[in-house]
């Protein structure tokens, strides 16, 4: 009687189901995990249907096959995107995360009013939105290589910061203009006011004219321009410059009192 060893047994059945196992998971890449969902996060209703019709030219290939670099470059030539990141989600889905460029003040570029954002990207405005204007001295249009300029990316900068942080007024700025010498001028029409940043440290300017501001609405004052470009100080011009004020007993009247052991 003739025995088979038990390794002649196992050599055999290695032989056998390790070419099927490997027929199988070959069938099921070409099969089973084909591209057959996307989800598209981030994207603003036109972006979104433009990215999903790139999308949709790959669904029903495998989806190891399916590139990401070229969806990725043919997804960052369609929109105004900051990033553009594509992932797949086995075994069916790719997900594509999108950052749009927002803008943060619009310029009349050709006649045209566009929005800018930090980067000095033009941006279609697909609606009506409350941004400020931003000019260049006396001319409504913005020239060409006005965002090569160090004065675009100190105006950049200030509106950046400001959005996060939100204060009203920031919001009721209606126009900022730089003049000849790259100093800025903001205007909020609603109240009447010129603020003068001046053109260094323009943050600093703006705070130093909110504080100047509660200084005039504590003493009833009818400002129509703050010169806030100076550390030292800021400027008042009045409405009505015949109004008689002593801004010396105004500015002694909020200093506090001294306390009796200093007297």
């Amino acid at each position: 009687m003739r025995f088979i060893s038990f390794k002649k047994v196992l050599g055999g059945l290695f032989v056998f189901f390790v070419p099927a196992l490997l027929a199988g998971w070959l069938y099921s890449r070409q099969t089973l995990f084909r591209f057959s969902d996307f989800k598209v996060v981030g994207a603003e209703e036109l972006s979104k249907s433009s990215i999903e019709q790139i999308l949709a030219r790959s669904l029903g290939t495998p989806l190891f096959r399916v590139g990401l670099e070229k969806l990725e470059r043919e997804v960052s030539a369609v929109g105004a995107f900051e990033s553009v990141s594509l992932k797949k989600q086995w075994p069916s889905t790719i997900v594509v995360q999108v950052v749009e460029r927002r803008p943060l003040v619009m310029s009349f570029r050709g006649g045209v009013l566009w929005g800018l954002d930090a980067q000095g990207w033009l941006l279609p405005l697909k609606r009506a939105i409350d941004l400020p204007l931003l000019t260049k001295g006396k001319e409504r249009e913005l020239p060409e290589n006005f965002v090569q300029e160090k004065s675009f990316e100190m105006i950049m900068k200030f509106f950046s910061e400001l959005t996060k942080k939100g204060t009203e007024l920031f919001f009721e700025i209606d126009e900022i203009e730089i003049e000849a010498d790259g100093s800025a001028l903001v205007k909020i029409l609603s109240r009447g006011l010129d603020v003068y940043l001046g053109k260094h440290q323009i943050l600093d300017a703006w705070s130093r004219f909110q504080t100047a501001q509660n200084f005039v609405k504590e003493n009833s004052l009818d400002v129509r321009q703050f010169d806030a470009s100076s550390p030292q100080r800021v400027i008042l011009t009045l409405q009505n410059p015949e109004s008689e004020i002593n801004l010396k007993q105004l500015v002694r009247r909020t200093e506090p009192e001294p306390s009796s052991a200093a007297r």
